[in-house]
């Protein structure tokens, strides 16, 4: 049994600080106590590597000191870019492709170009995080930055000159998909991780910086690439992105060093499947709610990125824009969210449960009934504030939800979060794809809106549960030190 003592919250210029947790295990009190148990072992791993942490977190200060930590800050901003940036992206390539280079495809066809990107990024991002737990940063900003680039640079010459239907299918979907996805893989989960390591005593404003490089490149990106395309033409439009690609991507991995505070956690047994899977975590019954929820968040997510310049082309909207204004207004929310949340004036689910809720009421409403373009950008601006959070908090969630005893596991358990979501996110855009074709571009909205609203119900469920499973430890550590203060009557 592991008796965790909650302490309060603490001021410190002007910021709310949380106190760190003091873990106590039975094994301290009494050494007859045997914790040999099956399953034990993992968690007194989990157990030394948090209460080490703890004890030094007091002597933590809260901007850290050196060059190091902001430098990673950096690091993990540029990964996002590289990542989720290019994704918000896709709309840009979807379009192109339908119009020109493969005319003719099917909506379903081309989304899962960009829908088996974002499985990749989610699925693969249990094993990045297990990585990034054993502190190998180099190896997998270095192999991520050679395989995007790798990936973008190869998809130049699957076009032709760039005209009419002389696209490959098959080729764009192995260098666009399958390459430069399995390298962005790399950069997702480890650039929320290494600001969380850099930043203990400020890690949810860290990670909503680093997240807002995201949107960041969702802004910078869909501008480069229509710039481009129109410019240069297909193969060397997307010769001259590879470059951009590869600038981030150096950036990333030469600052993307392993963080001052952080904690290894060795990989053991690297052949069993135990080893990258924590299936255990599912056991927390916040953590299994909240990743159901963000599975829900995804399925509808993937679709209405992928189909929104689809849609704001019925009101004569340029789509380069109109994604600019919706990624760009995402940054806004990211930052906000992790304020709010350092602060201690609300907790990162209660955020994220409402702003879910808020963005199912905009698309249920705006999605069928904006036909105007001032309707259409009022729509963008509030949705792209709402999904900014969305996708920009879950990480900070995981930190509050994860019991203390796991923390050495923090990458393994936010990375099994994301996988967990990853065949929703490749499962979406075909979906949506059928639904065009049979029902209209309005199904998008309605898919959509019905499961943000189910992630909001089962977020504020896991919010719930948290918070009794919390209570719970108080009780148990008071009732505990009660029983070992109380003295022995001998006779």
């Amino acid at each position: 049994m592991v008796v965790v003592e909650m302490s309060g919250r603490r001021e410190q210029g002007g910021l709310r600080l949380e106190e760190p947790l003091s873990v106590t295990h039975p094994m301290s009190r009494n050494d007859n106590i045997r914790t040999d148990s099956p399953g034990e072992k993992d968690v007194e791993e989990g157990i030394c590597s948090f209460a080490s942490s703890s004890s030094d977190l007091k002597s933590i200060e809260v901007l850290p000191k050196g060059w190091r930590p902001y430098c990673a800050l950096l690091a993990g901003f540029c990964g996002m870019a590289n990542c989720w940036g290019i994704i918000m992206s896709y709309g840009t390539f979807f379009r192109f492709y339908k119009e020109h280079l493969l005319l003719g495809a099917s909506d379903s066809s081309v989304g899962i170009i960009g829908g088996i990107v974002a499985f990749l990024v989610l699925f693969l991002s249990v094993f990045v995080g297990r990585l990034a737990d054993a502190q190998y940063h180099r190896w997998l900003l270095g192999f991520g930055g050679i395989m995007t680039t790798l990936g973008y640079f190869c998809l130049s010459f699957t076009g032709g000159d760039g005209h009419d239907k002389q696209g490959s299918y098959g080729l764009i979907f192995l260098t666009q998909g399958l390459i430069a996805g399995v390298g962005m893989a790399c950069y997702f989960m480890h650039s929320s991780y290494l600001s969380i390591q850099s930043f203990p005593r400020l890690r949810y404003l860290a990670v909503g910086i680093t997240s807002a490089g995201a949107t960041t490149g969702g802004v910078v990106y869909p501008i480069a690439i229509s710039y481009l395309l129109q410019k240069y033409g297909f193969p060397k439009g997307v010769r001259l992105l590879s470059v951009i690609i590869a600038g981030f991507s150096t950036v990333a991995f030469i600052f993307g060093g392993p963080p001052r505070h952080g904690k290894k956690t060795p990989l053991k047994n690297a052949h069993k499947i135990e080893c990258w899977f924590k299936y255990g975590a599912f056991k927390c019954t916040p953590y299994a709610l909240f990743t159901a929820a963000m599975a829900m968040v995804f399925f509808g997510y993937t679709p209405l990125m992928f189909h929104i310049t689809v849609w704001s082309e019925q009101d004569h909207i340029r789509m380069v824009w109109f994604l600019v204004i919706l990624n760009g207004c995402a940054i806004g929310g990211r930052l906000a969210s992790a304020t709010l949340a350092t602060l201690g004036w609300l907790s990162p689910l209660l955020i994220q449960a409402f702003f879910i809720a808020l963005a199912s009421i905009l698309v249920f409403c705006f999605w069928p009934l904006a036909h105007n373009q001032n309707d259409a950008i009022g729509f963008c601006v509030s949705l792209g504030i709402c999904l900014g959070v969305i996708i920009g908090i879950p990480a900070s969630c995981i930190a509050h939800i994860i019991p203390p005893e796991q923390m050495g596991y923090l990458g393994a358990w936010t990375g099994l979060m994301w996988s967990s979501c990853s065949l929703f996110a490749l499962a979406g855009p075909p979906i949506a794809g059928y639904c065009v074709k049979n029902f209209g571009i309005v199904a998008v909205g309605y898919w959509t809106g019905t499961n943000f609203a189910l992630a909001s119900i089962s977020v504020v469920l896991a919010m719930v549960t948290s918070r009794r499973r919390d209570m719970s430890r108080v009780v148990e550590a008071r009732s505990e030190d009660g029983r070992m203060e109380k003295p022995e009557i001998t006779r």
